[in-house]
């Protein structure tokens, strides 16, 4: 039989391996926590990012065209036209990522945070489809207007050929790009998970 002392000593022993054992619960919980932080840090710049890239093209798309427009003979309409896509975009984009709201983003709740990443996965994935849908009809007037203004057919040729391949550089540098969006959403979705 154990005396009133020894159990008293057992007791303060196993108290004190359950402070130590909860103090290190506790750091660890701040560690994973902190890690957790970061990761979503991380993956949301990557969005951060892809819409910075998104307003600067569109920034830049539009006194491009104008320029491009002014100083060849394509019709005031043409420009009119990407330039008015490129400030819907825009506003689109600045809306987007409004809602999205990044800052908050990295404190809110598991269930905020997935819509409004959901959100804007989906307005990304509606202007691809857009955007895919447009570029071969601006295509298609681009090489119209360059042949209809082309005066020998060898230079159209050549013109053709540079443009074929800007465009498969083009489709090459969209898929890469769309990847790299799919890599980012999944990422940031897990990192809320």
């Amino acid at each position: 039989m154990k005396k009133f002392g020894e159990e008293s000593i057992e007791m303060q022993t196993l108290q004190a391996e359950y402070n130590k054992l909860k103090s290190n619960l506790i750091h660890q919980k701040q560690t994973i926590e902190l890690l957790q932080g970061k990761a979503r840090k991380r993956n949301l710049n990557k969005i951060e990012k892809e819409i910075r890239n998104r307003f600067l093209m569109n920034s830049l798309c539009i006194p491009s065209v104008i320029i491009i427009c002014y100083t060849t003979s394509f019709h005031w309409a043409f420009a009119l036209f990407i330039c008015l896509w490129s400030l819907i975009d825009l506003c689109f984009t600045w809306w987007i990522k409004k809602e999205l709201d990044a800052p908050s983003l990295l404190n809110a709740d598991v269930k905020t945070a997935t819509i409004k990443i959901n959100k804007y996965h989906q307005f990304y994935m509606k202007s691809f489809i857009v955007g895919m849908v447009c570029a071969p009809i601006i295509l298609t007037y681009i090489f119209i207007h360059i042949y209809g203004h082309t005066q020998h057919i060898g230079v159209f040729y050549d013109m053709l050929i540079i443009a074929g391949i800007t465009i498969l550089l083009s489709l090459v540098s969209t898929v890469v790009q769309y990847k790299k969006h799919q890599t980012a959403y999944k990422e940031l979705i897990d990192s809320f998970l």
